[in-house]
């Protein structure tokens, strides 16, 4: 096999890219290959997060009676509505797999923006940022690294946004808030072992807002996520559309190419 052909790491930071001294090439590529139109990726997450949203909202109000009223009393519809909602879990599992594809492809898309507003030196591409700290590999492993979780997939997430924008980007709220939200979530999963500890005697009203407060707080997630999925795809795709307009100057190449020698005379 061609080592040029193999998969590459998206972990490995991108080699340096040399242009060519006078030959233009018609395709535009990067360390991670091609543009990807990424819209009926983000259609099928928009309606994972939909679902996920719907599901945190029954769960909130399951609690929320299971906390005010006598339904506890009746201990088999419990069960049985419990257990729907614990089946239906596999929808938050598959909504963190495509949210991370789309990461990495967005990722992708925005190392390819910036190689290309770096070698094409021209006022009509120009993207607001033209290197990145982290690779599309990274920009999700971030979540899984302690500590290091809490700040750097934020960062990734707002040089994806800058390698993509050439005018207008996001509204200046969006990411802060889907962060502190995302946050607010992971601190909410640690709630249930405090509410259910009994050293603690909580009274009713407090524990009827915390049961309606966590899946609030996750209902409001999705729907952050949704406006921000749905803005960096359609931000992408009018970046790629001025990219193929853009005739370029300093061309990229596809792959690194060595020099040619003179002609003997």
């Amino acid at each position: 096999m061609d080592p040029e052909e193999k998969e590459l790491n998206p972990y490995a930071a991108p080699a340096a890219i040399e242009a060519p001294a006078a030959e233009a090439t018609p395709d535009v590529a990067s360390q991670y290959r091609l543009y990807r139109d990424n819209r009926t990726l983000a259609a099928w997450l928009v309606g994972l997060l939909v679902l996920g949203a719907l599901v945190n909202l029954a769960r909130g109000g399951l609690h929320l009676a299971y906390t005010l009223t006598a339904f506890a009393a009746d201990q088999k519809r419990v069960k049985m509505i419990e257990g729907i909602m614990n089946g239906l879990g596999f929808v938050m599992f598959a909504c963190m797999i495509v949210f991370g594809i789309w990461i990495v492809r967005s990722a992708k898309n925005a190392w390819l923006f910036a190689e290309v507003a770096r070698f094409r030196k021209r006022v009509d591409f120009q993207v607001q940022q033209t290197y990145l700290q982290d690779t599309p590999g990274w920009a999700v492993g971030w979540y899984f690294i302690p500590i290091a979780n809490l700040w750097k997939p934020f960062v990734a997430m707002r040089d994806i946004v800058r390698a993509s924008t050439m005018r207008e980007g996001l509204p200046s709220f969006l990411l802060p808030t889907w962060w502190t939200l995302w946050i607010l979530c992971n601190l909410a999963d640690n709630s249930p072992q405090i509410l259910n500890n009994p050293s603690f005697e909580w009274s009713a009203t407090f524990l009827a807002a915390a049961s309606a407060g966590v899946p609030g707080v996750q209902i409001a997630l999705h729907l952050i996520a949704i406006v921000l999925v749905r803005a960096v795809t359609a931000l992408q795709t009018d970046t790629a559309a001025a990219m193929a307009a853009a005739t370029p100057a300093d061309p990229l190449p596809s792959r690194p190419r060595r020099a040619r020698l003179p002609r003997q005379e």
